[in-house]
């Protein structure tokens, strides 16, 4: 055959068959392809052994007249010989080499594919039994004659019998079946279907062709096969159709096959062994284990007892899988495969000693083993021993250069030990490699982010991204850092195509809520917490953070029906109820806030912030006894809770009590907090209890500046003032502060105070 060029590109479209007599019984043809222009390929098959290349030229010039020859013809003679001896000790031939084409047509392609699977099938049987003898292999001619010899045999009787004029009239038997030409040229023409009676009746000679297919003539005599030492016949024939289908994903149809297979031969190990993988590639670990616990406890063979191992331990067997190895060690000690399965079976039960004396041993039957390193290396990690665990990754990849797992384990093992900057140089050894690069660059971020070197972590994460559109855990890891950057633009841009991308993602939410806190847009906020908790019920900080939100927007009705349906969902957690209780008080409802309060310091009996909360509470509904208690419980908690001393100080100030006391309070809460404004004010305010109005002059117009300065003019500090004011006969001063006071926030007690003033002074 040869490759041919058309003039035009549309001159020669369709498959072309010519059936010359000088030819017959083979023909010439056409077939047009296209390699980035028009092309054909045109030949005839022929036995006879003739000038072949004079030949194509002659039915080229008569059929393909114009074409353009592009190569020179390649012939050969048509191998039409049924195979009689295709395998032998160590080696198979298939297509032509074994006489595998149709003695009618001269079709050898399909013969030559569908013969290469029968033999790749045949071949990884051998190699699963690690037997390449003839018994082996020799069942190849089991599978040829399964699917072609029938087939072979009809073709050779037809040949035989109508030299002369049958190809045209096949062809046109053929054409005329709707498919059947179709399938012909596929090579998925079965002729054992084909009916007889479609060809001949095209023929001159169907009185003859029936008298010598009821057995006149002399047709080819069908030997009769002797019998060989492999398996039952159809119980191969089910074995290879089950492969065939376990390749085309069909496992449930593969499994049926080898179930026949195995009625047929029951004792093969083999075939034992591929149901069972079969069962657990569906997940039907059960009917895998039957066979499996079957096997491990009557073979004898090491590959068959060390599957069984992979099995028990993929199930977590691990006792099994232990017992199973023993057996192997006690047949064949210096076996390095059963000490490598102990060693995995021991790191996996968190024993990385006896992992550890296992890799070893396998290290000494085989030095080369680049996994063992590998898995050694793990093992010690998991020990904590991290510079043996270097060390041997590091030997994994000298023993095998192009081994890159342990290079990646270096750069988590150098992130595990806080040292960044040496994972990063191993991850960069990974960037060029294809496995990696996605999982190298996002590592390398996540270095730099563990630096707090945000945007470089930034840009290898993003890096990471285009290489791995599906990577959404990076993406996120991006919104967060520039939320760290206070990119908070980007970060929500980020968040928002995590969501899209990932619309269950709770925590895409709280990164947009978090954003548009920051870009004070709380309505937004609040919607992107809410979606939080829908799609997060049980995590609290959902609840804790939007019930900030709410309070910052005085929205207390919803912050506490929001909290009331947190403790539905998350009945034990003591945040919610702390917060829940502070809700309540806001609103005014002591005795709820009360009850939350004291529930959650029966759990947290330690908890100084819930001990405040509720000394607070005490003092608000005037049990000032029992509030400063709880604060002084507060201090023995929490030595340097500032705000306790103060409180508990200022109630003694307030009631003009224990002032003494209250002084060394005060002092307490100033050492901690040199500069609060509102300790400064109590300090003043004891001194005003004292009779010393310049030093509380002194100490109040000292908070109200430090106060003032830091935006905030509190209403009591003003009022404070006014009085000492005053007491001072500075009745100006003083009606300035009560009026400043009141500005701030409306109080009776001042606005009388005011009122009286002003009566004074119009006096």
């Amino acid at each position: 055959n040869t490759i041919c060029e058309p003039v035009e590109a549309a001159q020669k479209e369709h498959f072309e068959f010519y059936f010359d007599k000088t030819l017959l019984p083979g023909y010439f043809w056409y077939f047009p392809f296209n390699s980035g222009k028009e092309y054909g390929s045109a030949g005839f098959g022929l036995e006879k052994k003739i000038n072949l290349k004079k030949e194509y030229h002659m039915m080229h010039e008569k059929y393909l007249k114009g074409v353009k020859i592009s190569s020179e013809p390649q012939t050969w003679i048509i191998p039409c010989d049924y195979p009689k001896k295709i395998a032998g000790s160590g080696w198979m031939i298939i297509g032509d080499a074994a006489g595998l084409a149709n003695p009618v047509t001269g079709e050898g392609i399909y013969y030559a594919v569908k013969s290469g699977e029968l033999a790749a099938l045949t071949a990884e049987k051998a190699l699963h039994m690690g037997d390449y003898g003839i018994n082996t292999l020799q069942e190849l001619k089991i599978l040829i004659d399964d699917r072609f010899k029938k087939e072979y045999n009809l073709s050779r009787v037809i040949k035989k019998v109508m030299p002369l004029g049958f190809h045209k009239a096949f062809f046109s038997a053929a054409a005329r079946k709707k498919g059947i030409l179709e399938k012909f040229m596929t090579g998925e023409m079965n002729f054992n279907g084909l009916s007889i009676r479609s060809i001949l009746k095209y023929l001159f000679l169907l009185p003859l062709a029936l008298i010598l297919f009821s057995g006149c003539a002399s047709s080819p005599v069908i030997k009769e096969e002797s019998r060989h030492s492999y398996p039952p016949y159809q119980s191969y024939l089910h074995y290879s159709r089950g492969a065939i289908l376990s390749r085309n994903w069909l496992f449930e149809e593969a499994i049926e096959e080898y179930k026949k297979a195995l009625a047929l031969d029951p004792d093969s190990e083999v075939i034992n062994q591929t149901l069972a993988g079969e069962y657990t590639k569906i997940g039907r670990p059960v009917e895998a284990l039957k066979i499996y616990d079957k096997l491990s406890t009557l073979s004898e063979d090491l590959k068959t007892l060390l599957q069984s191992a992979a099995f028990y331990i993929e199930q977590n067997r691990y006792e099994q899988a232990i017992a199973v190895c023993t057996r192997i060690n006690e047949k064949e000690p210096k076996n390095p495969d059963a000490y490598f399965y102990l060693g995995n079976i021991y790191y996996k039960q968190n024993k990385p000693d006896e992992a550890i004396k296992m890799f070893e041993k396998v290290l000494e039957l085989d030095p080369g083993a680049d996994t063992t390193y590998f898995n050694l290396g793990l093992a010690y990690g998991k020990k904590g021993d991290f510079a043996s665990a270097e060390k041997n990754y590091r030997k994994a990849a000298e023993v095998n250069p192009e081994y890159t797992s342990p290079i990646f384990a270096l750069g988590l093992l150098f992130q595990l030990q806080g040292k960044p900057e040496k994972a990063i140089e191993e991850y960069k050894k990974l960037i060029s490699l294809s496995e990696y690069d996605a999982r190298a660059y996002k590592n390398i971020g996540l270095a730099y982010g563990q630096m707090k070197k945000y945007k470089d972590a930034i840009i290898s994460l993003k890096k990471a991204i285009e290489l791995d559109p599906a990577d959404l855990d990076s993406l996120q890891r991006v919104a967060l850092m520039m939320y760290q950057e206070k990119d908070y633009a980007g970060s929500l841009d980020a968040a928002k195509k995590l969501t899209e991308a990932e619309p269950s993602n709770a925590e895409g939410y709280q990164i947009i809520g978090s954003n548009y806190t920051e870009l004070g847009k709380s309505a937004e906020a609040v919607q992107a917490y809410e979606k939080f908790v829908e799609l997060d019920p049980k995590n609290s900080s959902g609840y804790i953070y939007l019930a900030y939100l709410y309070a910052k927007r005085n929205e207390y009705p919803n912050m506490i029906s929001l909290l009331e349906k947190g403790r539905t969902e998350i009945p034990d957690n003591t945040d919610l109820m702390l917060y829940l209780g502070g809700a309540y008080f806001e609103s005014k409802k002591y005795d709820k806030a009360e009850a939350l309060y004291r529930a959650v310091i029966k759990k947290r009996e330690k908890d100084d912030r819930t001990m405040y909360s509720l000394g607070v509470l005490l003092e608000r509904t005037a049990r000032f006894e029992e509030a400063v208690a709880c604060f002084k419980q507060v201090i023995a908690i929490n030595p340097k809770n500032a705000d306790a001393y103060n409180y508990a100080g200022y109630i003694y100030a307030d009631r003009n009590e224990k002032l003494d006391e209250a002084l060394s309070l005060i002092t307490e809460a100033l050492k901690l907090e040199p500069e609060n404004g509102a300790f400064l004010d109590s300090l003043g305010w004891i001194y005003y209890r004292q009779g010393k109005l310049d030093e509380a002059l002194k100490e109040i117009e000292r908070a109200l500046a430090i106060l003032k300065k830091a935006g905030h003019d509190d209403p009591t500090v003003l009022e404070h003032l006014g009085d000492i004011y005053i007491k001072k006969n500075l009745n100006a001063k003083a009606v300035e502060m009560y009026e400043k006071s009141l500005k701030q926030t409306e109080n009776a007690s001042v606005r009388s105070k005011l009122d009286e003033l002003k009566k004074t002074k119009s006096k």
